[in-house]
């Protein structure tokens, strides 16, 4: 059974990430409505960084509120029951998605901050805590939703959200990552059987032994609009349980993969830097970080210190024992963020 991050381990996180990246404002406004320690389950920052969403559960009711850069409330939507498992902007960021068990099933709402608008699509059945849903904005309007043996595309019309289309899947099928990819307009899910699925606009399937048990962690590799790549080329990156990273492209999945990395326990997160050009695997203790395309040698490496904290004033008093990490790189690719339950460390990088 997954264990969602409590306000313990999320406050001192997103307060201090959002002072590094020097939004004061907010993060003041933010610390004095913690002191009346509300529980924290989702951020989302939209693509351009002038906005962030954050799910909150206070007195017995739970919200999604955004915010902007200066701590102001940009719109506020109200949700049923908690916790919210998913925040997803869509390409635009003109519309919020997030997940939340409703009545022993889940419930899919769009937000729409500039109307205060929302959406709803309810998905019977289904058990949220042994089966997480994920889900992707495949574009303006239309969500590719997975978990389980779940995959299915909504549509949002201008009052509801619809089945756009039902994906054929298998019974074996355990989905519990999806990411979608608009330059090669392929969708990937990553499964606890360690299967790495592409699925092209058809609704077809491949599917790539990527993983000898679960994959925990599924990226495409970022491509600024300026960039020459071949056509013949599109890189994904899986990590998974064990202990390997694998960097595919999707568009020759008969091949094998293009890297092999290895590090010394499961992967918990990756992260390529904003230009795609370096990727960062992280476990529970340490981070490598390779150059795309020169693997052989890792270009940096960082290790935990071993005490309470890693230095930071702040006291605690959780358990050794972790559930949560993240991992992401500021918009130059110089310094990357790993957290790790209320742990914090940014970490300079110099290429």
């Amino acid at each position: 059974m997954k264990e969602y991050l409590d306000s313990d381990r999320v406050n001192y996180l997103v307060w201090r990430y959002l002072l590094e990246g020097n939004y004061r404002e907010t993060a003041a406004k933010f610390q004095k409505e913690w002191h009346a320690e509300p529980h924290l389950s989702q951020i989302a920052w939209n693509s351009v960084g002038s906005a962030i969403a954050v799910a909150i559960d206070h007195e017995g009711k739970t919200s999604v509120q955004v915010r902007g850069t200066d701590g102001s409330q940009l719109g506020k939507f109200d949700v049923t029951e908690s916790p919210v498992i998913k925040l997803r902007w869509n390409p635009t960021d003109t519309a919020l998605l997030g997940i939340a068990p409703e009545n022993g099933g889940a419930l899919i709402s769009v937000f729409q901050p500039l109307t205060s608008t929302t959406l709803t699509y309810f998905l019977p059945d289904h058990d949220i805590d042994n089966w997480p849903l994920d889900a992707a904005w495949t574009s303006e309007a239309t969500i590719l939703l997975c978990g389980g043996q779940v995959l299915v595309s909504l549509r949002c019309t201008d009052t509801a959200i619809v089945v756009d289309k039902k994906i054929e899947t298998q019974p074996d099928d355990n989905f519990s990552q999806v990411q979608f990819d608009t330059r090669s307009n392929l969708a990937a899910t990553a499964s606890a059987s360690g299967v790495l699925d592409l699925w092209n606009e058809a609704g077809e399937r491949h599917a790539i032994s990527a993983h000898s048990g679960a994959i925990t962690a599924l990226q495409w590799q970022p491509v600024p609009k300026d960039a020459h790549v071949p056509d013949d080329e599109r890189l994904i990156a899986s990590g998974g349980d064990d202990c390997a990273i694998l960097i595919w492209n999707a568009r020759k999945p008969d091949q094998k993969a293009k890297c092999f990395l290895t590090m010394d326990s499961p992967i918990v997160r990756l992260a390529f830097t904003p230009d795609g050009a370096f990727i960062a695997g992280a476990t529970a203790g340490r981070i490598l970080i390779w150059k795309v395309g020169d693997t052989a040698i890792p270009r940096a490496s960082w290790s935990r210190t071993p005490h309470l904290g890693w230095l930071s004033p702040k006291t605690t008093t959780e358990s050794e024992d972790e559930d949560e990490h993240c991992l992401g790189w500021d918009c130059d690719g110089r310094r990357l963020a790993y957290g790790a339950n209320s742990r914090l460390a940014v970490i300079n990088f110099r290429r």
